[in-house]
């Protein structure tokens, strides 16, 4: 299908006269306003999505459903099978579109790209929510990783340690139905304990 048939298929209603007839011009427009607002590229409106990059087939489908103007957005697995430098594209613009006042719901089984996107986490298991919150476990990641709480700055690599520790271990309490609440006071012990041995281990430098 053409890029230009695939970015407007949802849009019908508001590029056709009585519903019917689909107007070029308008269809035109849609397809190059969505063109430069999400940087898609391609030859022309007539390539076959199935010829673009996996970053940019992906953005025609968001152009497909934004371009109903949507005041809620629900997004599953946005980046699964693209590569890094489209999964940045991608992130940055679920981020520019919360920041318009689009409601966004992302579905993802990728950790990483969880703690990047989401204001609030909800964990499901088996149709029920097994988990929520947010930021005790993006404070506990980058602890883990060494950035202090008091200021100061860690590395990416300590922090990417972290968040995957975390991840592994709310999994872990998600598996054995431990309550919310208990995840939350485990993860504030641990945030504890990460800043205790840091002070200490900050102390130590210092005397030698």
């Amino acid at each position: 299908m053409a890029i230009r048939t695939n970015l407007s298929i949802a849009a019908h209603d508001c590029i056709s006269s009585l519903g019917v007839f689909i107007s070029g011009g308008k269809e035109e427009k849609l397809v190059e306003e969505y063109r430069k607002l999400l940087n898609i590229r391609m030859a022309s409106p007539d390539q076959i999505v199935g010829n673009l990059s996996g970053g940019n087939q992906q953005k025609v489908v968001l152009a497909r459903w934004l371009a109903l103007r949507p005041r809620v957005l629900i997004v599953d697995e946005p980046t699964r099978g693209i590569d890094v430098g489209a999964k940045v594209e991608v992130h940055n613009l679920l981020i520019e579109m919360a920041r318009s006042g689009i409601a966004i719901i992302v579905i993802s089984s990728e950790l990483p790209e969880v703690l990047a996107l989401a204001d609030r986490i909800v964990t499901m298991r088996e149709g029920r929510v097994a988990g929520t919150g947010y930021e005790l476990t993006v404070i506990a990641s980058v602890v883990i990783g060494g950035t202090s709480l008091f200021g100061g700055s860690g590395s990416i690599f300590g922090t990417v340690i972290g968040t995957l520790l975390i991840g592994v271990l709310l999994n872990g309490l998600v598996l054995m139905n431990v309550n919310s609440y208990i995840q939350q006071i485990i993860i504030g012990v641990i945030i504890v304990l990460a800043v205790a041995f840091d002070t200490f281990a900050k102390s130590r430098r210092k005397r030698a």
